[in-house]
């Protein structure tokens, strides 16, 4: 026999039924609840954090977005002839911390000045590290002969002698670079040192002949003057 809709309301199945919705309904509006403050807290906590940014904590990010801007001034100065023979990069902390231990190997082992180990405590003192490089490929001037050689043909059967463009597209991309970082008011200061131990370490590769090392620092007192 089938009951009628008010004989179900009236037992007690029917009422619990109500009950567990009702009680389902509220937790889901706890959760719900719950769910809303904590993401209201955390957004909160996000903007007071954010709004009070001392220099300490963007200094490092600031002097990277400064090297990055150096290798596209590097790599945009002219060349001879537009061919681009250079090799651009940037060295974390980490790498520097190496670069400075091979720098000191090098005078320890007879191969360096002494003054490699200055600068490389100096480096050790940068957050960032800008590395400018190049190939030494000629670029076919015709009667040229800057580098001694009568044409590129005879310069090519010495590969290690670099091609006058070469060095000389290679000062006007470090230039380029460094120029971007004084208007930044970042300090800095082009190595030699540097550049021979990344070239003795094959840190960017062995097309990397003749390399120029540039550490950036942020601080009160240029670490690159009276060292």
């Amino acid at each position: 026999k089938h009951k009628t809709l008010t004989e179900v309301y009236k037992t007690n199945s029917f009422q619990n039924l109500i009950h567990m919705i009702v009680y389902i309904w509220a937790l889901f509006l706890q959760g719900f609840y719950i769910c809303c403050h904590e993401l209201l807290t955390a957004i909160i906590l996000e903007v007071q954090a954010l709004s009070i940014l001392f220099e300490e904590d963007i200094r490092k990010q600031a002097l990277m977005n400064v090297a990055e801007k150096m290798l596209i001034a590097a790599r945009t100065a002219p060349k001879a002839r537009g061919v681009d023979n250079l090799i651009l990069s940037i060295a974390d902390k980490d790498e520097i911390v190496k670069i400075a231990d091979m720098m000191k190997q090098m005078v320890q082992e007879g191969e360096a000045a002494d003054f490699f180990i200055r600068d490389a405590d100096n480096i050790l003192r940068s957050d960032v590290l800008v590395l400018i490089a190049t190939k030494l490929n000629p670029v076919g001037v015709k009667n040229c002969g800057l580098c001694g050689f009568s044409n590129c043909d005879e310069k090519n059967k010495y590969p290690d002698n670099p091609c006058s463009f070469n060095t000389g597209d290679l000062g006007i991309a470090v230039g380029s670079a460094v120029s971007v970082a004084m208007d930044a008011r970042v300090d800095n200061r082009v190595m030699f040192s540097v550049g021979k131990a990344v070239n003795k370490m094959q840190l960017i590769g062995s097309e990397a002949k003749i390399i120029f090392g540039i550490p950036l620092s942020s601080s009160s007192k240029n670490i690159f003057f009276d060292r």
